[in-house]
């Protein structure tokens, strides 16, 4: 089967979005003394958890990421779901930082919500195992 043009464009930002998430999620690793100590100096708490503890999380995501963009790529099954709860997990972020992010907040819930959309109006063209 053919892949859909708009899963090749979702395939290839999936794997880019991975790349740069790893990167940062290592950047925020190796600065998380110094982010840290900005913070602290600054008065400014860093909800949950430290900042190596996000960048370790960004990682994971951005590992999720990159297994998404192969699997849609290839049009395998599996990846529908995978693509689906990132999208998912990516509406329920916007929606928690809202507050701080804006704009760009609604602007990535509006995303998501469409590529959710597209994605359920594409989901028989994921029919490999």
């Amino acid at each position: 089967m053919k892949r859909p043009t708009g899963v090749t464009v979702i395939a290839v930002l999936a794997g880019i979005g991975g790349v740069l998430a790893i990167l940062g999620g290592f950047a925020l690793m190796s600065l998380s003394g110094t982010i840290g100590t900005m913070m602290s100096t600054a008065g400014v708490s860093y909800p949950l958890f430290s900042v190596s503890v996000w960048g370790v999380i960004l990682i994971a995501l951005g590992i999720f990421d990159l297994v998404a963009a192969y699997g849609a790529w290839n049009l395998k099954k599996w990846s529908w779901n995978l693509l689906v709860g990132l999208m998912v997990l990516g509406i329920i972020q916007n929606l928690l930082f809202i507050s701080v992010s804006g704009a760009s907040a609604i602007i990535g819930i509006v995303i998501g919500v469409v590529v959710l959309y597209y994605l359920f109006q594409v989901k028989d063209s994921f029919s490999q195992s």
